[in-house]
């Protein structure tokens, strides 16, 4: 799963390595490039989910993903949003913290 994670932050690395920041071309590479992945992902977590007890924290952990699983996706279709927010909350950290 950790690899799984990291293959999808190479692959925007990748992309903005190469220059390519139009919407719609890198929706269509999350489309072709994450969907069998993301699949994989939602089968491991379901699967997980059933072995484990559900307070346990991998339990918690798979019912979350499952719950964020229509945003998680969704993210497919817009080439213009991040896979992660570091960026934002890298700018509100000096307000945040008073400085």
């Amino acid at each position: 799963v950790l690899e799984l994670i990291g293959s999808l932050y190479a692959d925007e690395r990748r992309w903005d390595e190469m220059g390519l920041t139009e919407p719609g071309e890198r929706a269509a590479l999350r489309k072709a490039e994450w969907t069998p992945r993301l699949n994989w992902l939602k089968r491991a977590a379901t699967g997980l989910r059933q072995d484990v007890l559900p307070k346990s924290r991998l339990g918690l952990a798979c019912q979350y993903l499952l719950n964020q699983w229509e945003p998680l996706v969704a993210h497919l279709e817009h080439g213009c949003t991040r896979i992660d927010n570091n960026c934002a909350e890298n700018t509100i950290r000096p307000a945040k913290l008073g400085m």
